[in-house]
């Protein structure tokens, strides 16, 4: 099996995404590489120089600064689809051999059970969601939600190389709330709004775009 080149993978091999991927998930692929490469991360352990793990958080960053743009990402699946490399994850093909079975509506159903279905539906009762931190759309704190974690910026912080005084001044909170918040911790931030909004802006200050991913 031949091994391919770090210069010769692009930049979705890079954080080892689909083509189709969504912002989201190009910004949890990107905070999982970071943490991977860190020098306290996994590639520590693996068979990477610290010069190869240098160049790959290099190739990491250079990857995310263009896919998680929405203008050079287009540019770039322009000339790298045009180029011919065009990923298998562009064609969707159903490997299933088996018939589909495509079945009739309910007709058992009388016309009397189906009126009182459409005017005497009951309403179902469920717990409404926080609201978004302030200033972010119900989508993108939705998929904030799914992706920041406070380890993953803290690996992001450290390779960014600010320390937790200055990040903690930038958010103003104290330097032992913020290493709460990235250990899981944190007694302070318990309440799960105050946590979500405070995650955001921590995220905001190490310089993710999260409104992007609205």
């Amino acid at each position: 099996m031949k091994i391919r080149r770090l210069e010769d993978l692009d930049y979705y091999e890079i954080l080892n995404i689909p083509r189709t991927v969504a912002p989201a998930d190009i910004l949890r692929a990107y905070l999982l590489a970071i943490a991977t490469y860190r020098p306290e991360g996994l590639a520590t352990y693996s068979l990477l120089t610290d010069e190869e793990r240098r160049q790959m958080l290099a190739r990491v960053d250079e990857a995310y600064a263009v896919l998680s743009d929405p203008e050079r990402r287009a540019g770039y699946d322009e000339r790298t689809v045009w180029g011919g490399a065009v990923a298998a994850s562009l064609v969707h093909v159903r490997r299933s051999t088996e018939p589909l079975e495509i079945r009739d509506a309910d007709r058992k159903k009388g016309w009397i059970k189906r009126l009182a279905g459409l005017f005497g539906r009951r309403k179902k009762v469920e717990a409404e969601p926080p609201p978004p931190p302030a200033g972010l759309s119900p989508t993108a704190a939705a998929a904030a939600a799914k992706v920041l974690r406070g380890d993953l910026l803290r690996s992001l912080r450290l390779h960014r190389g600010l320390t937790i005084e200055a990040a903690s001044q930038a958010l103003r909170v104290s330097p032992e709330a913020l290493e709460g918040l990235e250990t899981g911790e944190g007694g302070e931030f318990v309440d799960k709004i105050q946590r979500s909004a405070l995650l955001v802006s921590y995220a905001k200050t190490l310089g993710l775009d999260i409104d992007a991913l609205g």
